[in-house]
């Protein structure tokens, strides 16, 4: 018999929360549905490369990194899942900019790739303002979960 919820064992012995998981599991049907928004817009055949630039274009909108470079940041390897090591601040905005960039593309049919990643760049700097801010008043890095850094402060 198929299972119909997905297992939260192993994520509960990795320390995560009720609140964690709930973002996690409404960040996968969010992405699904900006995956799914992305390729009905787009006239091109899309590969799993253009779905990597457009989350790497949501990821630097909302915190000016790519998830290379955050993966660097809290330590992880490579093929290692972003998301299943972020805050749940950084998954509901990250689900916040992907549901409202579905929209948004959800409009149209006959976009170019670059006519997509326009509009996904400019959702993402939207919501990214509104991050960054929340960001500033918690002092905390919501991508990674860390402190901000103090003016004259070092790492």
């Amino acid at each position: 018999m198929k299972r119909l919820t997905p297992r939260l064992k192993p994520t509960r012995r990795r320390g995560k929360d009720d609140r964690w998981i709930s973002a996690r599991l409404a960040g996968k049907v969010k992405r699904a549905k900006f995956t799914s928004a992305l390729k009905a817009a787009v006239y091109e055949v899309l590969t799993q490369m253009h779905y990597a630039v457009a989350t790497d274009d949501i990821y630097q909108g909302l915190w000016g990194r790519t998830a290379a470079y955050l993966k660097d940041e809290l330590d992880l390897p490579k093929k290692a899942s972003l998301r299943d090591n972020q805050p749940t601040l950084a998954l509901t905005y990250q689900g916040i900019a992907e549901e409202v960039a579905a929209q948004k593309l959800g409009d149209e049919t006959e976009l170019s790739w670059e006519e997509a990643r326009d509009i996904v760049k400019q959702v993402a700097a939207l919501i990214g303002i509104q991050a960054q801010a929340t960001s500033q008043f918690l002092q905390v890095d919501l991508a990674t979960g860390r402190p901000l850094l103090s003016e004259g402060q070092t790492s």
